[in-house]
């Protein structure tokens, strides 16, 4: 008498595949219940994107006397301006990355508002005004760039405006 099997998933598998399969399968649950909601959607907190209409024209943007504090590393880049108060006037930190990518920014243990600024080369390539965290926030505010960018500016809310830091504008910034 030939004994049956169950048909199920994982009846013709060897026991190591079972496994690898069984550990797959907590994987993506375990990632799909612990990665935030809004960020699954790609529908991130409400940011103000500044970009320029086509009557407006893009001029050279010289921030060289501005007092830069640059990160360099991925510990650098995590904490950003986390933690702080405020930020002094022409004041700011560039984010200096390997490679142009998509770098998302967000504002957790931010207390004041700021302007994200994506460049890639010398030319702005997308710009948001992200807010202060609230206590009545579920997640902090966040965007993900429109483009490429190898180096990100985070200055003051307003001041990317007030300087003419527009999508397509040139940047010159101090020997970093």
């Amino acid at each position: 008498m030939v004994k049956k099997r169950k048909n199920n998933f994982f009846s013709g598998a060897q026991p190591h595949q079972a496994i690898a399969g069984g550990i797959l399968v907590v994987g993506v649950i375990l990632i799909a219940l612990f990665v935030p909601k809004n960020y699954r959607r790609q529908n991130h907190a409400p940011a103000t994107v500044i970009a320029p209409t086509s009557s407006q024209i893009v001029a050279p943007v010289d921030l060289t006397q501005f007092r830069w504090e640059i990160a360099l590393t991925d510990a650098e880049h995590s904490r950003g301006l986390s933690g702080r108060t405020s930020l002094d006037p022409n004041t700011g930190m560039v984010f200096v990355f390997e490679r142009p990518w998509y770098y998302p920014f967000w504002m957790k243990d931010t207390n004041f508002p700021l302007d994200i600024v994506w460049l890639n080369q010398d030319r702005v390539v997308d710009v948001a005004t992200l807010r202060a965290v609230s206590s009545s926030q579920a997640w902090p505010d966040s965007h993900v760039p429109v483009t490429k960018a190898d180096r990100v500016l985070e200055v003051n809310a307003g001041l990317a405006k007030e300087l003419g830091l527009k999508i397509g504008a040139q940047v010159i910034l101090p020997e970093l």
